[in-house]
């Protein structure tokens, strides 16, 4: 099953905690593709088959093009990553600055 595109997000870890937080820790786990240019698959849909299945959203995702210069031939590498945030078991209600120590452990 692949993960829902929509839930792969450029923002960072800490911004999605500050704007969605409820109570759930994370823990995280970088995702990393790379495609050459003779495979036809869309990267982000091979990204998204790659993302733990009980992630709740990917952060900080981020693509790059690269190119490979060889004495045989030149290769331009498409790489896609980003960090699957996991959730942990939940817990009570944190305090406010119990929130503020979690987003500064990020």
């Amino acid at each position: 099953m692949t993960f829902p595109i929509e839930k792969i997000l450029t923002v960072s870890a800490s911004e999605y905690i500050k704007n969605n937080y409820h109570g759930v820790g994370y823990d995280m786990s970088g995702v990393h593709v790379e495609l050459r240019p003779d495979n036809e698959d869309r990267l982000i849909n091979a990204f998204s088959e790659n993302v733990p299945e009980n992630a709740e959203v990917v952060v900080d995702y981020r693509v790059s093009i690269s190119n490979a210069v060889s004495t045989v031939s030149d290769w331009l590498f498409r790489t896609a990553s980003g960090t699957a945030l996991i959730p942990r078991e939940k817990g009570p209600r944190p305090s406010a600055a119990e929130v503020e120590r979690a987003l500064d452990s990020y």
